[in-house]
This record gives C-alpha cells, structure tokens and sequence, in this order.
C-alpha cells in the first residue's frame, strides 16, 4: 500500500494540468474547509482553503498545483477518533503524524480549490502575537514551518499554549521530533474588495427574453428665419431604467465584500454575493437637420434582456497593502439589463401647417456631386479628377463655366455622342456596328422608286393574265 501511494504521488508531481473547478466540481469531491484564526481570537471558516483526500489528488481530480507545499512535502493531518492530528508527507507518499509519529496512508492534504487563495509564511516567534488568519489543523494547533538547516524548511505543528509563549513541533522521523520557538506560520490573506469586468457571455447557453421600452420622447424645434438653409439642431434625453444582478456563488469568494462590476459598458457598486437592484441612468443626444419654421418628433427606445446567462469574467481581489490579484472566474449571471439604444425618428414637418417638410439626405462621401456644365460630356469633379476629364477630352486644360441654377433645365443636344464603349472593345465593333445601321436606312428617294417600279411589275402580270385567258375563250368558241 506505502508503494502505491509513493508511485501515485511521483506521478502527479512529474506531470501536473491546469484544471479548473468549477461549483459542480466542488460538490462532488469529499473536502472540508479548513479553519483560520480571526480578530477575535476564534476560528472562523476559510473562503478558499479546504482539507481533500489524497485519493482526490493521485486521481487527478484535484491537480497538483493546488497544493499548499513546503519544498516537497505538502501539509497534511490525520484522523484520529474525533482529532485531527498534525502532519506532513514525506517522500514515501505517506502522512507522517502524530501519535507514536506513525506514517499514514489514509490522509488529507491542504489545497487551494479555487486558486482564488492568497497566503504567506509569515515570521513568527515566541515573543510575537499570533498572525490573524493562521490556519489551523484542528481547534488546538495551527499551521507552522522553521528550518532544520540552512535551505531545509520543515513542516510543524504550531501551539500557542505549548511551553512558554507557544513552539512549532515538527515530526523528523518516526521516532525523532524537534521544536523551535521561532519559525514561520501559514497565514490566509483576505481580500477588502472585488471588481469584476471583463465580462465574456456564453450567448449560446442563455436563458434570456428581450423587450422594447420608450425611454422618452424627443421634439427637436427650429425658429423661423430669412435664411432657406439646412441647419443642425441637437437636445439631450436625460432616461433611467430599472435594472438587476446577481453573480451567483462563485467558488472562493468572500459574501459580503465591496464589489463593482462592468457589465455592458455600465459600472455598478454592489455587496459580493448578494443581488442587486436599482436604477440606471444616463443621457442619449439626438440632433437632426431641420429648415426654418420646421420641427421633429424622435422616440428613444431601449432593449432590455432578462434571464440567466453563463459567463466568463476577470475577478480582480483588491487588499489592504495595494497589491491585487487577478483571476479568470466563470459561472451564471441572473440580470435585467439596457443592452441597446435607437431611435425611432418620425418626418419633419411645418409648426405652423403640419405639413411634411423637406427631408434632409446626406451625400455619400463616396459620391461626387454633379452640376450642369456648358458641354454635357463634361461632369463637374474635384482636384485631379477633372484635370483628367478636360485632357482627355480637349488636349489640353480647360475651365468649366456653371450655368445658374434654373427650374428648367436646358436641353441636352441632339448630337450624336461618343460611343464609351470604344475604350474597352476594338474599333471593328463600331464599324460593323455603323455599317448594319446604314445599311437599315435608305434614302426617301431610292425608297419611291422602288415602289414605282413594283407598282410597274405589278400591272404588266395582271395585263398578261387577261390577255390569256381571252385568247383561251376565243379558241375554245371556234372549237
């Protein structure tokens, strides 16, 4: 049995995998949460630090960086009857506790679940008043180390009822032990706040509804004036919503904290693990291009879901000496949430009549904007775009006149225009195609003496006909 645990434990330790677990994963393993001391000078559950079975960690159900190591050995305790004794693992794979320091094979080990824990081996002797949050092995002796040599930190068990002012028994061998009265005790560090952002949700495991609400009503107004030009007009909303959260349990995390989350691009401070309500404010500018004497009515609307989503997010822990720790957390989101805002703009019309007014179009930017010229085959364009066009229709540069502007335009000429085509396709298509046409058209003059002539054919066949058929009666009568 000593040999499988050592063979288990050497092949963990040799090949380790990030795993992440999650809350589903934590109510399936046999772990118990571990006891730190508070300001009060009484034990209070730890958030993050749990005692698991060995055979959670040779199964690789639980890796092997989560464990609370000491160099090699890692912090473990024994059961005996209704006491947990202190110990540490050696190289055999074994728990070494205890009483009679007997090595163990039946054990539990120190991790870290979450990977959301914070702790340090802080110094400690005799002379100094117990750390608040030292972990405890049981309601009598907490977490301890010092070192046998220079380099060699050994695991121990501190009392602070044991000899003068408390020591740190460590367990060498099976029959060997050694206390110290100075050396380090494993300290859990909280956290004062948590932030959460980064907020990532998984859309395609959403249980969520979307409805419309009217967040207000816009009336953008412009005075009279002489001036028939377009001009731009813009007013505030000034809109509030009820929104929710609630981030659900997440592994590791203390209920209660300070907390302030991001969540589509709108920040809200809450108490950790607790739901939240209240209203979201904000203001939304409208603005249009209005003529005088000419007003317009626009409706603000909101998209608002609801539901439980799952998420993945970045939980930073914020502590007291400004150092933070940053972690990537998942779980489920239960919200009621502004996600989108648009607007619903009605036509302009005239205050005073109630007439739709003009509306106003963009031009593309994309676009050029055409005016009339003294030659039709001339567009009015910008920069070196017209230089091209007047080279390549002229030879040379040359100076577009603009006609005033007119309700009737002029008429374009009757002339025939250049064929476009012919810079793409060889000069042969427009020769076959000028010789089909004029060879459709016939003058007026060829067209009447063609008829003349088939008027002429016509009558010389029907003379002949009758002059047969009375030469034929006449011989059948003398017959």
């Amino acid at each position: 049995m000593v040999n499988y645990f050592f063979a288990g434990l050497i092949a963990i330790l040799l090949v380790s995998k990030s795993i992440s677990l999650n809350h589903k994963d934590w109510l399936t393993l046999r772990t118990e949460r571990a006891y730190k001391l508070s300001s009060f000078k009484q034990l209070v559950t730890s958030s993050t630090l749990s005692w698991a079975r060995v055979e959670d960690i040779i199964s690789g159900k639980i890796p092997t960086e989560r464990l609370v190591l000491v160099g090699s050995s890692a912090v473990c305790r024994v059961r005996d009857g209704n006491r947990q004794r202190a110990g540490r693992t050696d190289l055999s794979g074994s728990c070494l506790a205890g009483p009679g320091w007997y090595k163990h094979t039946e054990y539990q080990v120190l991790v870290d679940l979450s990977a959301l824990s914070r702790f340090e081996w802080m110094y400690w002797d005799m002379y100094t008043l117990p750390q608040i949050g030292t972990v405890a092995y049981n309601s009598h002796s907490y977490v301890g180390s010092f070192e046998m040599e220079p380099g060699n930190q050994i695991i121990g068990e501190l009392d602070f009822s044991r000899g003068l002012n408390g020591n740190i028994k460590a367990y060498i061998s099976e029959n060997r032990t050694k206390m110290s009265v100075q050396g380090s005790a494993l300290v859990e560090i909280d956290p004062t706040n948590y932030k959460i952002d980064g907020v990532e949700l998984l859309k395609a495991r959403e249980r969520t509804t979307e409805t419309e609400v009217t967040l207000g009503k816009v009336v953008l107004s412009r005075p009279d004036s002489e001036a028939d030009t377009w001009e731009y007009v813009e007013d505030d909303l000034e809109y509030s919503v009820e929104v929710e959260q609630a981030w659900g349990h997440i592994p590791g995390t203390i209920k209660g904290l300070p907390s302030e989350s991001v969540l589509f691009n709108h920040s809200v401070e809450f108490s950790w693990g607790i739901p939240w309500s209240g209203i979201q404010s904000g203001s939304w500018r409208v603005g249009a291009n209005l003529l005088p004497a000419t007003q317009i009515e626009t409706f603000v609307k909101g998209i608002i879901k609801s539901g439980e989503t799952s998420f993945t997010a970045n939980l930073t822990q914020f502590y007291d000496d400004g150092k933070r720790i940053q972690r990537r957390v998942k779980g489920t989101l239960s919200h009621r949430s502004l996600v989108q805002i648009r607007e619903d703009r009605g036509r302009p019309y005239y205050r005073e009549s109630g007439l739709p007014a003009p509306e106003f179009h963009q031009p593309s930017p994309t676009t050029t904007t055409s005016v009339l010229v003294s030659d039709p085959r001339h567009v009015a364009a910008s920069g070196k775009d017209r230089l091209h066009a007047d080279l390549e229709n002229t030879g040379e540069p040359g100076q577009l006149t603009v006609q005033p502007a007119t309700l009737y335009p002029p008429t374009e000429s009757t002339t025939r225009k250049p064929n476009p085509l012919r810079r793409f396709y060889p000069e042969e298509d427009d020769i076959s195609e000028r010789d089909a046409v004029q060879a459709a058209k016939f003058s007026d003059k060829e067209s009447q003496a063609n008829r003349s002539e088939y008027i002429r054919s016509e009558h010389f066949y029907v003379f002949l006909f009758f002059h047969i058929s009375f030469i034929l009666n006449l011989n059948l009568k003398i017959l």
